[in-house]
């Protein structure tokens, strides 16, 4: 297992030094696409990488953007170096579309929405596993089933441990519950308006308090994951920082801090189950 990703990106350096698996020559390997609408482009892009190279088969990952998006921290060389558009969909194997900071918005107002839908649509009509996180799921399940996306009074953001709602579905096996995941969202997917999209939706993992935290439709190997296995042990602590450097009243994130303490480093005890969400993923891929 291992994963190709374009020569000189920096999360190849990264990530070789943390001993992740990649290669560089022409062998066969799962195409998977990622349409990377996160702030920091970077940041995410070794985080996922990192999944995929401990997910099983081989993997070459390349990286696109919609031609409308305009993200205002991204570095106009390393887009230029690494990113292409979302044609690149039509000849992949399985694409990981990421969430963005725009939930509050209404998705018809995002300036790339149509091309999202576009995205969306062709990739339902030639079968292409797909993998959403956190607004691209709500995205997809809008798009494809009408389902709302709920604001919330507050910012929900923590560590919550989840109940696995479907233990048969594949896209949850090796999975022992509860599952800690890691949550950063304003707005929220409910498990009532699920009953309303008819057959063929799994709900996998959902929290009393978290709500819907992933699901999946096992006919097309699509997985909607509304919240972050991805995550490093420190990103929630990078969000908590940057939000006390803008204001006062940041509540401290849920169960992450030891003894919620924020002058104690955190862990990541969802690692281990995110490599293996993300390895049933790939397997979908292979078959």
């Amino acid at each position: 297992m291992a994963i190709r990703l374009a020569e000189g990106l920096p999360a190849a350096a990264e990530l070789a030094e943390e001993g992740v698996p990649l290669f560089s020559d022409d062998r066969p390997a799962r195409r998977v696409l990622l349409v990377n609408l996160m702030p920091e482009k970077q940041k995410t892009e070794r985080q996922i990488a990192r999944k995929l190279g401990l997910a099983g088969p081989d993997i070459a990952l390349s990286l696109a953007v919609p031609s409308r998006y305009r993200g205002k921290n991204a570095d106009p060389a390393h887009m230029g170096a690494f990113y292409g558009g979302l044609d690149a969909a039509e000849e992949t194997d399985g694409v990981i579309l990421t969430g963005a900071p725009i939930e509050l918005l209404d998705f018809e107002a995002v300036d790339y929405w149509e091309e999202i839908a576009h995205l969306l649509d062709g990739l339902r009509a030639r079968k292409t596993p797909l993998f959403t996180l956190c607004w691209a799921a709500q995205a997809a399940l809008y798009r494809y089933y009408g389902l709302p996306k709920h604001a919330l009074a507050e910012k929900r953001f923590g560590v919550f441990e989840h109940r696995i709602a479907a233990p048969a579905s594949a896209a949850v096996s090796g999975l022992e519950g509860p599952v800690a995941m890691p949550v950063s969202r304003h707005t929220e997917t409910r498990r009532e308006d699920l009953a309303g999209a008819g057959a063929g939706l799994d709900l996998l993992l959902d929290h009393d308090e978290a709500n819907v935290g992933a699901i999946c439709e096992p006919a097309l190997g699509h997985v909607h994951a509304l919240n972050h296995f991805e995550y490093e042990a420190t990103t929630l602590d990078d969000e908590y920082r940057r939000d006390l450097g803008r204001r006062d009243d940041v509540p401290v994130p849920k169960a992450y801090y030891p003894d919620d303490d924020p002058a104690e480093p955190p862990g990541d005890r969802w690692r281990a189950a995110g490599e293996r969400f993300y390895a049933n993923w790939v397997a979908m891929l292979a078959r």
